[in-house]
């Protein structure tokens, strides 16, 4: 694999992409919970709609998740064929 590539900017953007993900896990799991604490009141076609809604909008994530994952640990090979060249090159 011959890669020309910033490294640390690519480490740095891997880190924003697991801290984007982490924090939608998190907001994702505190909404969850608040809809699952008011859906016994709140019983109408609104609140079936939301629940809809919300359940498709969890799975797009969940599937958005997994393709993170993977080009997280693609930027993780990149950078370690970058750093690799880089200390042959420079003979450290």
């Amino acid at each position: 694999m011959h890669v020309h590539v910033n490294a640390d900017e690519l480490e740095k953007f891997a880190r924003e992409i697991k801290s984007f993900l982490d924090t939608q896990q998190n907001a994702t799991s505190r909404l969850r919970g608040a809809f699952n604490h008011v859906k016994s009141s709140w019983q109408d076609n609104k609140c079936k709609e939301f629940e809809n809604n919300f359940s498709d909008l969890v799975n797009r994530l969940l599937r958005f998740n997994e393709l993170a994952q993977g080009d997280i640990n693609h930027l993780k090979k990149l950078i370690a064929v970058q750093r690799e060249y880089e200390r042959t090159r420079h003979g450290r």
